[in-house]
């Protein structure tokens, strides 16, 4: 699920689980109704979380300086801090929405959920990704442009002014149609098989890490507010 650090616009629950994507306030709505349907209670923390530079800027898209993940989460409408030492940024504290359940936590650590004593924290929103690069077509597939507008022109009517007219169009889509087929040609014989849309473009994956239940944020928690509870036993 496409996540961004961001609690600003709210789409809700069903619309993050249909579309799959969302700020860290759908992505804590969604979770939070996934656990009340399943009878655990659940509520909101909003609150600010100290990320190390490094992942921030994983998380935000993979860019290469803190600066620009700074830069993407304040045009997000979050509002964030760099913390710098040695003269760079190590960490960018920012504010945050996230989900806190109530859960069986001693001592069995959420394992089993016989008696709830523990509201541990939860963040379905912070994911670090794995980045694939895309293919170089327009280096390795060079349109000439040139020569196209050569073909374009032939039997076409041409005035000093630069107004055309009668431009071959057939000329035209057969010019496309052959790059079309070179471009296809190259992607498929660089991949191995038939090319698609995720061997070509830049391409990213989550990173899937598996572990026990723990207390504990994607980063440090700096301060944090429960904002909502609404289900039994809360």
């Amino acid at each position: 699920m496409e996540t961004l650090p961001t609690y600003g616009s709210i789409q809700g629950a069903d619309m993050t689980l249909q579309t799959k994507k969302g700020n860290s306030f759908d992505t804590a709505s969604l979770l939070i109704g996934l656990l009340r349907a399943a009878n655990i209670p659940a509520r909101y923390v909003y609150g600010t979380i100290q990320v190390p530079a490094d992942r921030a800027m994983n998380w935000v898209g993979g860019v290469t300086k803190p600066e620009a993940a700074k830069q993407l989460m304040g045009q997000g409408g979050i509002p964030n801090i760099g913390l710098t030492s040695g003269g760079q940024i190590k960490f960018i504290k920012l504010e945050h929405v996230w989900v806190e359940a109530f859960v069986d936590y001693v001592p069995s650590r959420g394992a089993v959920n016989n008696k709830p004593n523990t509201w541990v924290p939860m963040d379905a929103s912070y994911k670090q990704y794995t980045y694939t690069q895309g293919m170089d077509i327009k280096g390795q597939v060079p349109l000439d442009a040139q020569a196209l507008i050569i073909q374009a022109q032939t039997g076409a009517t041409v005035d000093s002014a630069g107004w055309v007219q009668n431009i071959n169009g057939a000329a035209i889509q057969t010019a496309l149609t052959t790059y079309q087929c070179s471009g296809l040609i190259y992607t498929d014989t660089s991949i191995g098989r038939k090319s698609t849309i995720r061997g070509v473009l830049n391409d990213k994956a989550t990173k899937k890490i598996r572990h026990q239940l723990q207390t504990g944020c994607n980063g440090q928690v700096i301060t944090d507010t429960s904002i909502g509870c609404f289900a039994a036993n809360c």
